[in-house]
């Protein structure tokens, strides 16, 4: 047990192992298990939830690469607000397998996703906890060394979620700053977005961005699977496996109020 200032106590405990076998298979797997009443600066978003996963990483050629991944979250005690609002369930399970294949300039990458929802939590957003049965193929060409185009197109096969096509650029002015704009085209609307990062060291990032969404008939939306809004933000990374973010939004809704 481990006691914290407000004199409450909680448990926390996690192990993790890595292989790899002949230079061409890669295996990580974890387990995490953060008691609600645990609390350190790392983990305040984490706490009552309880994190299991594994992936595997292959390398067909130098060119080629497979990866498998499998992660389950679950809350602990009912969590708390923070890491109910998350999950948006009781327990969620994300399988992901990809492929991705470099071709000098080109980078080509086929995706299928499938998540699952236990126990959805009613009285929070119900977008962050969609059951998805989802492929996706993405192409990223970089014009040179500070810009980079991509396209994407998303197909859902079942379950919650609509067909998307995102068409976006990247580009790199400095070596710590980073601008990106994306366009969004989906069954309900477009979106576009504009976000910026700026790297003030090697562990602290700020970051900004902005989106607009609009619907077929042209007004602005805030819908499951296109939002409008504003945020800022920040991310230290605390160490090579931890990285802690926070940020403040502001979205907007059908009748033009706003929302933090």
């Amino acid at each position: 047990e481990l006691g914290i200032n407000n004199d409450a106590k909680g448990k926390a405990y996690g192990i993790s192992y890595d292989a790899k076998l002949f230079n061409r298979v890669a295996f990580h797997s974890y387990y995490k298990y953060i008691d609600s009443n645990f609390s350190t600066t790392s983990t305040t978003s984490q706490q009552g939830k309880e994190l299991t996963g594994f992936e595997a990483i292959y390398d067909i050629s130098e060119k080629t690469k497979l990866i498998a991944r499998h992660d389950i979250q679950s809350l602990i005690d009912d969590g708390n607000l923070q890491t109910q609002v998350q999950l948006g369930a009781v327990k969620t399970s994300t399988s992901l397998m990809q492929v991705m294949h470099d071709l000098k300039k080109l980078k080509l990458t086929a995706e299928y996703q499938k998540k699952e929802v236990t126990e959805r939590l009613s009285e929070f957003d119900s977008s962050v906890a969609t059951e998805t049965d989802t492929i996706a193929l993405k192409a990223d060409y970089a014009l040179n060394d500070k810009v980079t185009l991509s396209v994407e197109q998303q197909k859902v096969l079942q379950g919650e979620g609509t067909d998307q096509t995102t068409l976006g650029v990247t580009a790199k002015p400095t070596d710590k700053v980073t601008l990106s704009a994306k366009e969004v085209i989906a069954e309900d609307g477009t979106s576009t977005s504009m976000d910026v990062a700026a790297d003030m060291n090697e562990k602290f990032r700020l970051t900004g961005g902005y989106t607009v969404a609009v619907d077929r008939e042209g007004n602005k939306t805030a819908s499951s699977s296109l939002d409008s809004g504003s945020n800022i933000g920040m991310e230290y990374k605390v160490d090579e496996n931890t990285t802690m973010r926070t940020a403040l939004g502001l979205s907007g809704s059908i009748d033009g109020s706003h929302t933090t």
